[in-house]
């Protein structure tokens, strides 16, 4: 005897995931970039190895996409908005599936520095 489940149930459940998913995204966004503090251009040119590891926020305008593997990564040319000098940052796949990065528009880039490269974790246009 095998117990079926009433189709009512898909009817309440799957909206009420797709709701709770999307407030899950709202609110992480809205906490990953609160709290992570904005990039010192100065800091970063003066001694990059005393900032490795850390994540910061960078708002910033696209120069050009200097690179592009499929599958690996994206290296972009950006300007910062508060600087006047350029500033090179990498994008891996897993952030830039649905973003298509043009010369002109602006970004606030959530990264974290490896080694001597900015690694974009979220980017978000604005």
């Amino acid at each position: 005897m095998s117990k079926k489940i009433n189709p009512l149930f898909y009817v309440v459940a799957l909206p009420v995931a797709c709701i709770l998913a999307l407030g899950a995204i709202v609110l992480f966004r809205n906490v990953s970039s609160a709290d992570v503090q904005p990039m010192s251009m100065a800091s970063y040119r003066q001694s990059w190895r005393t900032l490795n590891g850390n994540t910061y926020l960078l708002r910033c305008q696209i120069d050009q996409q200097l690179g592009f593997a499929e599958g690996k990564a994206r290296l972009l040319k950006v300007h910062p908005l508060d600087e006047t000098k350029p500033f090179i940052v990498v994008v891996p796949p897993e952030v830039d599936n649905s973003q298509n990065f043009e010369a002109g528009q602006r970004y606030k880039f959530t990264f974290i520095l490896k080694k001597d490269m900015p690694w974009v974790k979220r980017a978000e246009k604005f």
